[in-house]
């Protein structure tokens, strides 16, 4: 399996794809998958994918697979959880903040 950098793995010589079998990209969903107002996110991610999905054509008759991961969403900002006491929360701000997390729209709150 190769680890390639995007920008650098089109320049590998025919000797470096003589020892590749197979390519695997680790790519968010959002790369197929259109989400509201993550416009600018999906379209770097889609543009990713099309350039692996092209890949694989172009490598095929060397014998390399090319594969594509597309994970769901995934929340790394939030750290684990504490032991203990949960400090006191306002109920808006977290409100707030869970919605901002999933990219929603402020006119879509429940606001009466």
């Amino acid at each position: 399996m190769a680890n390639l950098s995007i920008l650098r793995g089109r320049h590998y010589s025919n000797n470096d794809l003589e020892k590749i079998r197979h390519i695997v990209l680790v790519n968010s969903i959002q790369g197929r998958l259109a989400v509201p107002f993550r416009s600018s996110y999906a379209a770097s991610k889609h543009a990713v994918q099309a350039f692996f999905d092209c890949l694989r054509a172009e490598v095929k008759e060397y014998g390399i697979e090319v594969s594509t991961i597309s994970h769901t969403f995934i929340n790394a900002s939030e750290p684990p959880p504490e032991e203990g006491p949960a400090p006191k929360t306002n109920a808006v701000a977290a409100f707030i903040r869970s919605q901002l997390v999933h990219g929603v729209s402020p006119r879509s709150w429940p606001m009466k």
